[in-house]
């Protein structure tokens, strides 16, 4: 942690990681020549943790943070800035992902604005998408990063004082060369906007420092371009507009920027084209063609689906906030990704909140107008029982993702007749935060979701029963349907499974877990009155009473 002129904030930013979760560390401090208060706030902290370095002048953040590697003995090394502050859980999570990860030679993650912290911000996970988009801007947040201090050591790699106001963005460009990079989609800082930031007090040097950044990424793949070239191309990067005129020259610069990638097999090539798709959609004579080819990719993808045109699927739902709109959406276009299927919406509620993005044949919406305040599941699944026209059906939660493999084992053990009703996961549910949620809902990706899997939070335990089944229709409805004298959910739940097997039916499971979307009422316990639930309980204990 280099500190210059910081006294205002540095405490906080120390407070920060002695409280970490993760107690076994080393924080070195590099007091880099101030001259207001830092060094008597520092010396104020009485902890062995940490390491304190004194420069008697001001060397620079890039010679201040090289000083500090170079003394470090951890198996990580974790960057910090004097005026930001980690979350009390960031070096736990890092740790167990890099633990997790050892391909992984650098890592960032998510962050909020200080005192702003409604919002989250997330940089790009996958390493090929990002090596392409450090050819434009630098894709992490510096006080986020954590390196594996043996490959810095392999490499010989530290921050290049040539390039002090962007030596973060230099470093990673030249890890990706090494090894793999990404971003943990979790919050892991609070970045901190103040009047003397380097990167507000010296924005137009620093931005030179990023072009020449830019240059040097050209130079690696073989290319060395003319003065008319380097404009043009900056241009494309900063969004500038070109002139119509020049629109054939940028086109035949992409094309050598792509034949030199073919030589040099630095960057994934069809990434590199999209990437550079993209940026000619942010200008003016920009015809569509790109829009065109992206929505020709998707629908190439049709013949990828999994048939499941023995299966309907249920949502049935009541609104209660922007997320579980957008999350509804999501669902939905996730399910008519990946499956050949048909779907049944239902909202129940007292107006209309949710508007189908799309018309397809596969996909019916139905609303209902109710007035209770809370949705009572069960008697609706009994609604939509009867207009099912397949063998088996799932009923489905609208902030529930559950991997495309668990949806076709669990489908696959009804189709065999080894089970009549199916869980397609093992009881886990893992609760995503807002930053993973976002990702998903623009992606669709389950790589993401399963690749972070372990820094989700496991809120209901091991042995969760709701969120989503599958079941075989007509001995469903041998079984008695839902109960509608429950109202409680989670009772209702765990209900319909002592059903099942008081009906002497097979309930199966699949192994791996489930995943929940953000949003504010994830974990909000849907209040009933005392004597509904003690009324529900009842209800439950009599079907317990059939099961031997």
């Amino acid at each position: 942690m280099p500190v210059y002129n910081t006294g205002k904030f540095v405490a906080e930013a120390i407070h920060s990681i002695l409280l970490q979760t993760l107690n076994d560390f080393e924080l070195i401090i590099v007091n880099d020549g101030s001259t207001d208060n830092s060094l008597e706030v520092i010396r104020s902290f009485k902890d062995r943790r940490i390491k304190l370095i004194h420069n008697g002048t001001n060397a620079g953040n890039c010679s201040a943070r090289n000083k500090g590697h170079a003394i470090a003995t951890g198996k990580y090394l974790c960057a910090m800035d004097s005026d930001d502050v980690s979350t009390l859980n960031r070096l736990e999570r890092q740790f167990l992902f890099m633990e997790d990860n050892p391909e992984v030679g650098l890592s960032g993650g998510g962050f909020r604005i200080y005192e702003r912290e409604e919002d989250i911000f997330f940089m790009e996970t996958d390493y090929q998408d990002i090596k392409v988009m450090l050819l434009r801007s630098f894709c992490f947040r510096h006080s986020a990063l954590i390196f594996r201090h043996s490959l810095l050591k392999k490499y010989n790699l530290r921050y290049n004082e040539r390039y002090k106001l962007a030596q973060d963005y230099d470093l990673v460009v030249i890890c990706a060369r090494y090894f793999p990079i990404t971003n943990i989609p979790v919050d892991l800082y609070h970045y901190r906007i103040h009047d003397n930031q380097i990167s507000w007090k010296y924005r137009a040097a620093q931005m030179s420092a990023v072009d020449e950044i830019r240059l040097e990424q050209l130079k690696f793949i073989g290319i060395i371009p003319k003065d008319d070239e380097l404009k043009l191309h900056l241009n494309l990067l900063n969004k500038i507009p070109i002139e119509f005129k020049e629109n054939g020259i940028i086109h035949k610069w992409i094309d050598k920027i792509l034949s030199a990638n073919k030589l040099k097999n630095y960057y994934h090539p069809e990434k590199l084209k999209l990437f550079f798709d993209a940026l000619m959609t942010e200008q003016p004579f920009h015809n569509g063609k790109v829009k065109k080819y992206l929505l020709f990719k998707e629908v190439s993808k049709e013949e990828m689906k999994a048939d499941l045109g023995d299966v309907t699927f249920l949502l049935i739902f009541k609104i209660d906030s922007n997320e579980q709109i957008d999350n509804t959406a999501t669902i939905v276009r996730f399910l008519t990704k990946h499956f050949n299927t048909t779907i049944k919406i239902l909202e129940a509620d007292e107006f209309q909140q949710y508007f189908p993005e799309f018309e397809l044949a596969e996909v019916t919406y139905e609303f209902i107008k109710e007035i209770s305040g809370v949705l009572q599941k069960n008697k609706w699944i009994n609604y939509l029982l009867p207009a099912i026209k397949t063998p088996f059906f799932s009923v489905w939660d609208i902030d529930t993702i559950v991997p495309e493999g668990q949806v076709l084992e669990g489908i696959e053990k009804l189709r065999s007749g080894n089970s009549v009703m199916n869980l397609p996961y093992d009881g886990r549910i893992c609760y995503c935060d807002k930053l993973m949620s976002n990702i998903f809902r623009q992606t669709l990706s389950m790589a993401q979701i399963q690749k972070f899997k372990s820094a989700f939070e496991l809120f209901e335990g091991w042995n969760s029963c709701g969120a989503v089944f599958f079941a075989d229709k007509k001995r469903y409805l041998e079984a008695g349907v839902e109960n509608e004298k429950i109202f409680n959910r989670k009772i209702a739940d765990e209900d319909r499974v002592k059903r099942m097997e008081g009906s002497v039916f097979l309930i199966s499971r699949v192994n791996g877990p489930i995943y929940k979307l953000w949003h504010p009422g994830m974990k909000r316990r849907i209040m009933i009155s005392t004597e509904t639930e003690i009324n529900d309980r009842k209800e439950f204990l009599k079907t317990c009473s059939t099961v031997h």
